[in-house]
């Protein structure tokens, strides 16, 4: 589960608690500390909290994945090969709540900007390199001509 809340929203909320707007940023950016969740700061100005079980009970990598995924690796597909990344991430540096995500971004898009997709919790939480192959199959076919086979994801996925 998630909640994505801009930035301009930040000073009504922190105003219902009693608090100026840069405390309340204080206070989310601490919360990922006290309690089993993330607070993801967009350069869009998009703050994303993220909880629930399907983040901070998800399924375990198995061993072989979770010993040879690297944190960031290439994902060399053609048109896509310049700046995408995939990997594994340790919410809170837990290594038992270890998942798979992808930061995707098309040869023409800028770098500095937003991944063109993105596969995070909550809406995938993955365990295997198929489950990740899958996700991003499914996130790229409006990108592409024609839509590819998992398997063939997998293939471009270099570690």
């Amino acid at each position: 589960m998630g909640l994505l809340v801009a930035d301009t929203d930040l000073p009504g909320m922190a105003a219902e608690v009693g608090i100026n707007a840069d405390r309340f940023r204080d206070v989310l950016r601490q919360l990922r500390g006290l309690v089993p969740m993330d607070v993801l700061e967009h350069p869009d100005g998009v703050w994303e909290i993220v909880y629930g079980p399907g983040y901070t009970d998800p399924p375990s990598m198995s061993a072989r994945d979770s010993e040879t995924v690297g944190f960031r690796n290439v994902f060399a597909m053609p048109g896509w090969e310049s700046y995408s990344t995939w990997g594994r991430d340790e919410p809170l540096g837990l290594s038992e709540h270890a998942y798979l995500y992808a930061q995707l971004y098309r040869n023409s898009d800028d770098p500095d900007g937003a991944p063109c997709v993105w596969i995070t919790p909550p809406k995938y939480v993955l365990a295997t390199l198929d489950q990740l192959a899958e996700a991003i199959a499914t996130e790229i076919a409006p990108y592409e001509a024609i839509p590819l086979p998992p398997a063939l994801i997998r293939g471009w996925m270099v570690q």
